[in-house]
Order: structure tokens, then sequence, then C-alpha cells
């Protein structure tokens, strides 16, 4: 529609668009001006053009391209990870065997030159230094410690002391009934003939059981423990119902060593709970002593039995056998190794060898006597008429206890002994003739000008 005016001639045109034309002549020169109008705009409506059909793809082409590359990233990022962190590992394994082989050359150097009495390894160089063989942790680096236990302070399974094992049996919570099968396979194990015990095992029980064939010989090492009938299943019963690394600490307190009676110097509780003539009600003294001052004779140790001493069954005497245990804090695991002292060998009057991992939790405490009890048959120990005798707490038909609360209690037992060890931490002994002649410990070094002065370490309490 046009609209037409009297001069200046001023005519408009509106179009079925937002556009509109405006015209008008003033002074005889025409002027036009094409504006949006918005109100026609609003009425007819107006929207974007629509995209082409191949603007979808490319959308999700795009975003699926940059899914891949963030996973392919994150993949790379974590096996990146994974390779520092093994590096990290590795290297701290490989300073652990440097460390390993540095503190053993020395060990087996102190023991040819130094004397071996009841208080350990005596170094002359510093004699209140002793390195006690109990067991005790000494700290020999910024990162490292070390432990050895005397293996005549644990339960041989080369002696044929059944008495001794019913004991230790007893004294772990394992039921009475059960003895008899425990005792009879590990007899057969090693004897050399295939005549099976009454409640023993042979090759054809072993078979029958998809077992490796008995060794006939006497026990290289104590994980030779899981494939004895009877015996696999007691491990099998802590390794389910257990704390972690409760099946490595029952088999630690057994050894190999061929030597008879046990080191009351040296052994643990358990241990001392088995032994026939010490009072259970005083071992926790014993222990207390014992950390102060070994046991020189007799004597000094007829205060904590039920009456004669039993030399038959207790001796102050270690054994040629050591259970070095190394522990490095950057590391998951433990490095257990065997010192054997042979001096009548002219080839190798020391052996360091047999070195293997072991679970950090596999270090023996108080708290396993309950933990013990209560997963085999919830036993509690007592003293009557001078010997260990045993009650039953538990559901003989289930072999678990009465009362399933009780299991709660381990944890804090073993949770209150961590405690109790990173508290004694700091006063942890340092043997510092052993970190001098290895060459370990920035302190001791710098001390090496005046040997003649021996550092007094305080004994750790336990």
């Amino acid at each position: 529609m046009i609209a037409r005016h009297a001069p200046p001639y001023k005519f408009r045109a509106k179009l079925r668009s937002p556009l509109a034309l405006t015209c008008f002549a003033k002074k005889s020169t025409p002027r036009c001006a094409l504006y949006f109008d918005m109100t026609v705009a609003a009425k007819i409506g107006i929207s974007r053009p629509p995209l082409p059909q191949s603007a979808g793809f490319i959308l999700v082409a795009t975003l699926f391209a940059i899914a891949v590359i963030g996973i392919g990233a994150a993949y790379f990022a974590s096996r990146v990870d994974g390779l520092r962190s093994a590096a990290f590992l590795q290297n701290a394994e490989s300073e652990a065997n440097r460390e390993i082989m540095v503190i053993s050359q020395t060990l087996m150097q102190a023991a040819l030159v130094n004397p071996i009495t009841e208080r350990g390894l005596v170094a002359k160089s510093a004699p209140n230094e002793p390195l006690v063989l109990d067991g005790r942790w000494y700290r020999i680096s910024d990162t490292a410690q070390i432990s050895i236990q005397d293996e005549r302070g644990l339960i041989s399974l080369n002696i044929n002391d059944d008495q001794q094992l019913r004991k230790l049996l007893s004294a772990m919570g394992v039921p009475v009934e059960r003895h008899d099968r425990l005792i009879d396979t590990l007899r057969d194990y090693v004897d050399i003939d295939d005549l099976k015990r009454l409640n023993g095992a042979e090759r054809r029980d072993y078979a029958e059981s998809n077992l490796p064939p008995p060794a006939y010989d006497f026990f290289a090492s104590r994980d030779e423990l899981r494939r004895i009938p009877g015996w696999r299943d007691l491990i099998n019963e802590l390794e389910i119902h257990g704390s972690p690394g409760a099946a490595e600490r029952f088999m630690s307190y057994f050894s190999v060593h061929r030597l008879p009676a046990i080191n009351a110097n040296t052994a643990p509780r358990l241990v001392l709970q088995s032994v026939g003539g010490i009072d259970p009600l005083r071992i926790r003294a014993l222990l207390e002593q014992r950390r102060i001052a070994a046991f020189k004779n007799f004597g000094e140790l007829g205060s904590f039995t039920d009456g004669l001493v039993d030399t038959e069954n207790i001796t102050l005497v270690g054994a040629d056998t050591w259970r070095f245990t190394y522990q490095r804090d950057d590391l998951a695991f433990l490095i257990e190794c065997r010192i054997v002292i042979s001096s009548s060998a002219e080839d190798k009057a020391i052996q360091f060898n047999e070195c293997r991992r072991r679970p950090r939790n596999s270090l023996v405490g108080d708290a396993d006597i309950e933990e013990f009890a209560q997963i085999f048959g919830g036993l509690s120990l007592k003293k009557s008429s001078g010997t260990i005798q045993t009650s039953i707490a538990a559901n003989p038909s289930t072999n678990a206890p009465l009362n399933s609360g009780k299991t709660s209690l381990l944890s804090p037992s073993r949770t209150s002994l961590n405690r109790e060890a990173s508290q004694r931490e700091s006063d942890q002994p340092q043997l510092s003739w052993l970190k001098l002649e290895a060459g370990l410990g920035r302190t001791v070094t710098e001390s090496a000008t005046d040997t003649t002065n021996s550092v007094s370490v305080p004994a750790p309490r336990q």
C-alpha cells in the first residue's frame, strides 16, 4: 500500500515483511530509507533457518572424538602413575636388598669374632649393646629396622616331643580332640616308612586330597605345614576367620631347628605358655625381667617356675640358627632370612640363606593367644595343680564360640598392641656398633672417631 501526500511528496510502502520503505522529496531531491519494522516482525514471527542434516552428525562425531581423547589421556595418565609407582617400589626394594646384604655380612663377621652368650651377640667394641635374639626390633637406619629371633625360642617341627607340642596346641586354643590327628599326621609326614598311624596320613591319603606326597624327611621350612592334612585345616580356619596375617603368625611360632628344649631367654609369650614348669601366671613378669637382663642361670629363673626347673625342656642357651627379619618403612612387606652358624664347617662357618617375603601383619604378639583360642574353639587357659588346664567355651558341633560378640574383643587387643609399639618407637634401641661397622646411619658415622666410649642403650619396654 502506498500513501501519497502533498509536497514535499512523501510516500511510504509497507510490504508483507518486517521491512518498510519510506521515500520523500525535499527541495527537489528525492530520498528513500529502508528500515526494519519490529511490529510486523513480531506479528509474522521470525526463526533461524534450519541447520543442514550433516550438522548433527558432525556434532556427534566431535563429541565422540573428545570422549575418546579424554579416555586415552586418563589411560595414559594411569599408566604413567603405575610405572612411577613401580619404579619407586623397585628402587626401594633394591635399596632394601643392598642394606640386607651389608647388614648380613656385618652380622656374620660379628658372629665369628664376638661371643654369643645368654644375653645374645655381645660386641667387644660395645659390650653394653648386645644384640638380643628374642625378636625385639632395632632401628638400623632412618628407614629400616631389623629383628633377630633365636629359633630355639620356638617350637621345632623336627623334634619328636609330642608332649611339648600338645601343650603348645592347648595354649593356642586348639581343642584336645584334634591333637591326635595333628600329631600323627605330622609324624607320618617326616618318617621314612609308609605305615599309617591311627590318625595319620600317608601317600594314598595325600593323593586322595590332591596334595603333594609326604616329604619323608626333616622339615626344611615351616611353610610345609600347609601341605599336611589337619594342619592345613587349621591354617585355612585362621585365613577365613582370623584377622589379616593370623595364619602367618600361627606358623611363625614353629621352626625347623633340631635342638631340644626351649630357650627361656628368647621364647615369645605363647611358647612360654606351653613350657612345662613355668608358672603361667608369672610369664608377663618373666618377660619384663628378661628385657632388663637375661637369665644367666636356672637359679634366677626359679622364681618364675612352679617348682624344680625342668632342664630337659628349658634351657638358657640359644640355637645355631637365627631368624633374621628386615622391615623398611617404604616397603609393604617384610623380608625374612635365615642365619645358620656352623663353626665346625670349614668352608662356610656362617650361612645367610632362604630369604623370602612375609606380610607386615605376620609379626607375633600377645593378642595371638586370645585370637587363636577364639577361632579354634574358645579355649581359656588357667592354672590348676601346676599344669595348664583348658576349659571349652564353644559349641562342639560348630566349633565356634557361643558368644559371637567375643570376636570383636580381639581387634582392640591387637590395636592397642600396635599403638604401644608405635609409642615406644622413639626410644627404640639402636645398635651403634652394627651401624658403624655396616656404614649405615649419619649419626654413627659422625661419632666414628671415638669408639672407646660405648653407648648404653636402654632395653625397650614390652
